[in-house]
């Protein structure tokens, strides 16, 4: 293998740039064209998937990529925070729980190439509760032999409360998942 450092040495695209290799005695015995390519080559584009972060179930923001793209961060109303390396050659996530807190925060993720040039910047949408329905399936209460109402939930629902006649009691959490 062989290098020679040229960063601060060829300077333009346009630039004509060859390697002579050279024996012991230093005499050239070899020389080859070096291609140069223009900042072009660094550029990628990212796609966030799903394009909606609700906060009451969303931890990460999600997506994908093309071309060169190392690097993302979360801008959330202005504030950039630390840029994360890709998982691999065309995914990539940011954990934004505690970052997003508000629906009316503006969101966006930067995407950064190899050389930590920006190439591409994409808006989220924010919610509180995810897209569709949220939905509770209370059981049957047995008087004089159950002591909680119990059921099941789909979608973001954290809490419950009790309504007997016209008394609402106060809200406890979820057990669990389901």
């Amino acid at each position: 293998a062989l290098q020679y450092y040229a960063k601060d040495k060829i300077t333009d695209k346009t630039d004509v740039v060859k390697m002579i290799g050279y024996n012991s005695e230093g005499t050239i015995i070899d020389t080859k064209d070096v291609s140069v390519a223009g900042p072009e080559s660094l550029v990628g584009a990212i796609t966030i998937n799903p394009s909606n972060f609700a906060i009451s179930t969303d931890s990460y923001v999600k997506g994908t990529f093309t071309g060169n793209v190392k690097t993302v961060s979360l801008v959330v109303n202005g504030v950039e925070s630390a840029k994360v390396g890709v998982i691999d050659g065309t995914t990539w996530q940011y954990y934004a729980k505690g970052k997003i807190l508000k629906p009316t925060d503006v969101v966006s993720v930067k995407a950064y190439n190899a050389a930590g040039t920006l190439v591409d910047t994409k808006t989220l949408t924010v919610t509180q509760n995810p897209a569709g329905t949220s939905t509770i399936v209370p059981a049957a209460f047995k008087l004089k032999t159950d002591t909680n109402v119990k059921g099941t939930f789909t979608g973001s629902v954290k809490y419950v409360a009790l309504k007997v006649g016209d008394t609402v009691y106060s809200k406890v959490a979820v057990v669990d998942g389901t």
